[in-house]
């Protein structure tokens, strides 16, 4: 899940680049990132449609990041809180178990 998560924070890192790029030359600024898409002439109707594209698939992606994030959390919390459930059990057990020792040394104690 960790190699997931960070396969997905990378390709938002590629997304954020690649919109800023679309930005940057919708404006009709150069990208080093690209220089192919710099060589086109000034903006058109499909070029404003990728640039288009290209932003609701990043949200689209981001929103998934953000989902699978928020499962991940979910999960770790469960996890965390069976653990905890488990370490009160036997605290519980242990004390209980001090007690009857604590008790069996008394008695002996008394028979002296």
């Amino acid at each position: 899940m960790i190699e997931e998560n960070n396969d997905l924070q990378d390709e938002i890192r590629r997304l954020k680049l690649d919109l800023e790029e679309e930005r940057n030359h919708a404006r009709g600024g150069y990208s080093s990132h690209n220089s192919v898409n710099n060589s086109h002439a000034q903006n058109g109707p499909e070029e404003d449609f990728e640039v288009q594209r290209k932003c609701r698939l990043t949200t689209h992606r981001c929103k998934l990041f953000h989902d699978h994030n928020d499962s991940i959390k979910s999960h770790i919390l469960g996890e965390a809180s069976k653990i905890v459930a488990e370490y009160k059990f036997k605290v519980q057990k242990y004390e209980q178990e001090i007690a009857t020792l604590q008790a069996n040394v008394r008695t002996v104690t008394s028979m002296s």
